[in-house]
């Protein structure tokens, strides 16, 4: 939710803030400076592209499942190999692992 409302916060302010200004929809036609209101339309374009992209991306890894710690023996969790370089580690501080009793 935090990112969500960075994101939102961010293209809200840049759009309502900087591109909406830059077209120039408030002054007359007379008055309008056309590489201005063109650069403007430019960054609008390019910002909600950029938007697009970083939503589309952050949802999708959102929605993407982390994984699991694979099988294989090489990834279990051995305290002795940690331990070994402090001999005079005291064995109460070692992690020791429980098993979860399954309920019915």
């Amino acid at each position: 939710l935090y990112m969500w409302g960075t994101i939102l916060f961010l293209y809200l302010t840049y759009v309502f803030q900087h591109c909406i200004p830059r077209m120039q929809l408030e002054v007359g036609p007379d008055l309008v400076n056309s590489s201005v209101r063109a650069r403007g339309q430019w960054e609008t374009v390019v910002v909600n592209c950029i938007t697009a992209m970083l939503v589309l991306c952050y949802a999708r890894a959102m929605c993407t499942s982390p994984g699991t710690i694979p099988k294989d023996r090489n990834w279990d969790y051995q305290t002795e190999d940690l331990l070994s370089y402090l001999p005079a580690f005291p064995s109460f501080i070692k992690e020791k692992k429980r098993k979860k009793k399954m309920q019915k």
